[in-house]
């Protein structure tokens, strides 16, 4: 009985001991991560240097987007892993735009795609809201726009580059049934 009492004794502590430490491993567990789409080229220096050499691209005053979701795509594979966001309709701006912080899996992502629709936040806006030099331009269709690239979380916060995006948006051509189209025609960086 004393060896029974022992044994039972020896294998409570070892279970206790062995519930014990920092809550987790560090493979699996998710990483914050501070998101923004970074500044982009739309200054005064840039707008004069267009008017001695034009570019192909109307002046953009605004560019709205309803952001659904975000979808990281891993390095080996086709799957993502979809968040949904509460970010709504929001502005993106030339000096940038804070996109909030998410959490993520701490592996290695290849693309990140945003989901637009016209839903975003509870209230029915356009997807997108182009304001340039040859109009104002929307639309309700639902589209994605993707960043390439590749990313590991603990490599720091998570940059944007959306410069492709605006320029495509600033195009002469652009009118609201093609709005889809031209977007997801291009990509952003990261």
């Amino acid at each position: 009985m004393k060896k029974i009492k022992i044994y039972l004794l020896a294998s409570v502590m070892i279970l206790i001991s062995s519930c014990g430490g920092d809550g987790g491993t560090t493979t699996g567990n998710p990483i914050m991560v501070k998101m923004e789409f970074a500044a982009f080229n739309n200054s005064i220096a840039k707008m004069i240097s267009n008017w001695f050499i034009p570019e192909a691209h109307a002046s953009l005053s605004s560019l709205k987007m309803c952001l659904k979701r975000v979808r990281f795509k891993v390095l080996d594979s086709s799957a993502g892993n979809d968040i949904e966001l509460e970010l709504g309709e929001i502005e993106i701006k030339p000096e940038g735009t804070p996109l909030g912080n998410i959490e993520i899996a701490n592996t290695t992502y290849r693309r990140i795609e945003f989901d637009l629709a016209n839903d975003c936040d509870g209230t029915t806006k356009p997807s997108v809201t182009i304001n340039n030099s040859n109009g104002t331009f929307t639309t309700n269709d639902g589209l994605t726009i993707k960043f390439e690239g590749e990313f590991t979380p603990s490599a720091g916060d998570l940059t944007l580059f959306i410069q492709n995006i605006v320029d495509q948006v600033k195009n002469y051509q652009i009118s609201d049934g093609e709005i889809k189209a031209q977007l997801e025609a291009v990509s952003g960086t990261y």
